[in-house]
């Protein structure tokens, strides 16, 4: 749950109004990522350092309990308006804390979050 997407307004309107198939419809990020008609150029993936991975840890929010854990982090680090967490720290105080990743630990993933590597070469247009 590290994953970082951005896409202008205009490319994400443009993925709901062509898409076809209704997954397409609820995460249009498919849509754009397959670019079956060529009309997005996409990024490079940018891929944390090996020390960041952790693939058992969900810090998205597609249930309460992941809700629960975002909570948890925001109360531990309090950010100030417009203040960014340190997501090294996160995951030093996650190590930490192996009961908290558990809260979560049971969920499963709703859609699949990660575009193919060989799909992502061009910078964003739109």
């Amino acid at each position: 749950g590290l994953d970082c997407e951005i896409f202008s307004f205009e490319a994400l309107e443009r993925a709901y109004r062509n898409a076809q198939e209704e997954f397409e419809h609820e995460h249009v990020t498919p849509y754009i990522w397959q670019n079956k008609k060529d009309e997005f150029n996409l990024g490079k993936i940018v891929i944390a350092p090996p020390e960041l991975h952790r693939s058992e840890y969900r810090l998205c929010v597609d249930y309460p309990e992941d809700f629960e854990i975002i909570e948890i982090i925001y109360k531990k680090f309090n950010p100030k308006d417009g203040e960014i967490i340190d997501i090294k720290e996160v995951v030093r105080f996650l190590d930490e804390n192996p009961d908290i990743v558990k809260i979560n630990a049971d969920c499963e993933i709703k859609h699949d979050q990660h575009a193919p590597v060989n799909v992502i070469q061009k910078a964003t247009k739109g």
